[in-house]
């Protein structure tokens, strides 16, 4: 586990702290979930949708979608603030 976790480190381009950090946040998501050994609920905040832990393809649409709705949102603010400054 230890090897692979060094090696996805090594493997990410760009930034050393942005690889680990990426590496820890996904440990972090792995380990929200009902614990396979003991059956205890880890992370789950008293949420029940959260004992089977967080979804792949939940994560995968809030990965894509996070950035589309962002622009999108700050092209609408900035033209929202265009439009109100031509006006006084």
């Amino acid at each position: 586990m230890v090897l692979g976790l060094v090696g996805a480190t090594v493997l990410a381009h760009g930034s050393l702290v942005k690889a680990i950090a990426m590496t820890i946040l996904g440990l972090l998501m792995g380990l929200v979930g009902t614990d396979v050994n003991s059956g205890i609920a880890r992370f789950t905040f008293g949420v029940s949708e959260l004992s089977d832990g967080i979804g792949f393809i939940i994560v995968a649409m809030g990965l894509f979608a996070s950035p589309r709705s962002s622009s999108i949102w700050s092209r609408a603010r900035v033209a929202r603030f265009s439009s109100t400054r031509s006006r006084a």
